[in-house]
């Protein structure tokens, strides 16, 4: 799914101005000469036409909103496809933060034993934060919990605004 493996915050402007483009093509494209017009949007109005809820016809269409669009915004970034810490990136951050919370949310930088801990992104995952030493930090379970609570209240708030 693409919301997995690309970075999706604040995609919702360029998106639609995107896909108003693309419906703005197309429809040009009707008005061209058959012999001009451009073939895969004559194919995309197959299959907007016909067997419009076959799984093949489904998949086909959404490859035609994937590549045009990655075309039109290539610099849309990739997440990191490794999303949990190894053991060997666990104990260097671990090491490095010497075992205290970096959150500071809940507690005051306590210090936290090996297994009760979270390697927590500095950058979070879901915007395009690396799953690196340099990216991770100590952070007790409360403060990540914590962290995490805000971060869905803040997704909640600018769905809303």
């Amino acid at each position: 799914m693409l919301l997995d493996r690309y970075v999706s915050h604040d995609l919702e402007k360029p998106l639609a101005t995107w896909f108003l483009a693309f419906e703005q093509e197309r429809g040009a494209n009707e008005e061209l000469p058959e012999e001009e017009r451009d073939v895969s949007l004559v194919e995309y109005r197959r299959l907007i036409s016909q067997s419009t809820d076959a799984e093949e016809s489904i998949r086909a269409r959404l490859d035609v909103y994937e590549r045009r669009f990655f075309e039109a915004y290539p610099e849309i970034e990739q997440k990191d496809p490794e999303r949990a810490f190894s053991h060997e990136q666990r104990l260097a951050i671990f090491r490095r933060d010497e075992g205290i919370c970096q959150l500071r949310l809940v507690c005051n930088g306590d210090r936290v034993t090996w297994g009760h801990w979270h390697a927590d992104h500095r950058v979070p995952h879901i915007h395009g934060g690396k799953t690196t030493v340099e990216n991770g930090q100590v952070a007790c379970i409360p403060c990540n919990l914590a962290k995490g609570m805000d971060m869905q209240t803040a997704a909640t708030a600018e769905s809303v605004v």
